[in-house]
């Protein structure tokens, strides 16, 4: 004769249970994990496409390192000691970028000029290519704060 293969009931519904069990687990896993991993992962593609277009001149990528001394808004300026003669150099920010907690204007000392980085910076306006002008700005920088005291025939 022929065999017919029987299945109980009984035997089964554990079965399906059981695997049901880890499909709904997977279901779980992808729509809790999987998919906003994915939406992250979208959201950058499109922020590093806007970004390589230029669509938007004020958004940078974070990673970007934006050195203050190379942005045109930088200024050197002579800050007078009592004697008004006798002057330090400090570098500040035309758009009033630096601020100190109580909202005046910072400056910071001529020769850490070249350590000044910001990731975000809506005012940056570059002069040029940034790492010949760091390496060489690091290189001719004074090591430490310098007075220099005016000359007689700019008195």
């Amino acid at each position: 004769g022929k065999e017919m293969l029987v299945f109980r009931f009984s035997s089964i519904v554990p079965l399906y249970i059981k695997y049901q069990k880890i499909a709904d687990f997977f279901t779980f896993f992808e729509k809790f994990y999987i998919q906003p991993l994915l939406w992250w992962l979208r959201l950058l593609e499109i922020g590093f496409f806007l970004d390589r277009l230029s669509l938007f001149s004020g958004w940078r990528s974070m990673r970007e390192k934006v050195y203050c001394a190379n942005c045109e808004h930088c200024l050197v300026v002579r800050v007078f000691e009592a004697d008004n003669t006798k002057y330090v150099l400090r570098v500040k920010c035309a758009k009033k970028r630096w601020a100190k907690r109580s909202g005046e204007e910072k400056q910071y000392k001529y020769f850490t000029v070249a350590r000044r980085v910001v990731t975000d910076c809506p005012d940056y306006s570059p002069m040029g290519d940034v790492n010949p002008f760091i390496k060489n700005l690091r290189r001719e920088l004074p090591v430490k704060d310098e007075i220099y005291t005016l000359k007689e025939s700019e008195l």
